[in-house]
């Protein structure tokens, strides 16, 4: 089954995706330059990538929990902090 899931932190903070339930991690391969992405060449065609890795966190409210991935460069203990500090104002 397929769990709507927000990304924390990264290369595609904000973002949802449809994730497997029960991954515990997931990694995203990023240009290592970003001007090898344009509007015109939205494909990047380096060769070069690295790997945005990210770990899966449960939030919970009462009886409902959300499943979140969150960047590795967010410290545990750390998400609920980073999600306020960067939430518009």
């Amino acid at each position: 089954m397929k769990v709507d899931t927000l990304f924390i932190g990264g290369c595609v903070d904000g973002k949802r995706m449809a994730i497997d339930e029960g991954i515990r991690h997931y990694q995203i391969p990023v240009p290592l330059s970003i001007e090898d992405i344009t509007v015109a060449n939205p494909v990047a065609t380096t060769t070069e990538w690295k790997t945005e890795l990210y770990r899966s966190e449960q939030l919970r409210e009462g009886e409902h929990k959300y499943t979140i991935m969150v960047s590795n460069s967010i410290p545990m203990g750390k998400v609920i902090a980073t999600l306020i500090d960067g939430y518009r104002k």
